[in-house]
């Protein structure tokens, strides 16, 4: 299956989803640019989903960012592209949790 090419310019705004039960996860990693990063459950790292890092259009210039836009509230792990360990990450409801990557 093919994938469309990363965007390797800003791209627009991206539509989160929290609330009561989900928060938001953004991952800045400018030196992943174009890779992927994938998250999972802590409780079951086999469920992992992926989003590409991708130059954010931001006031003060582009930024690099992977934005997990809608996740269910509780404790997670991201997983490093190179294979290094994975990161925890605790995704609270109602908010956006930022990380530097």
């Amino acid at each position: 299956m093919d994938h469309p090419a990363i965007p390797t310019q800003p791209v627009g705004p991206v539509m989160i989803d929290i609330g009561a039960t989900h928060g938001a996860v953004v991952v800045r990693a400018p030196g992943l640019a174009g890779r992927e990063i994938e998250i999972s459950p802590k409780e079951t790292p086999q469920r992992r989903q992926h989003v590409a890092v991708l130059p954010r259009a931001l006031p003060a210039g582009p930024v690099h960012a992977a934005v997990f836009a809608s996740l269910p509230a509780g404790p997670y792990l991201l997983w490093d592209p190179a294979g290094g360990p994975p990161r925890p990450v605790l995704v609270r409801a109602s908010t956006v949790t930022d990380l530097d990557w």
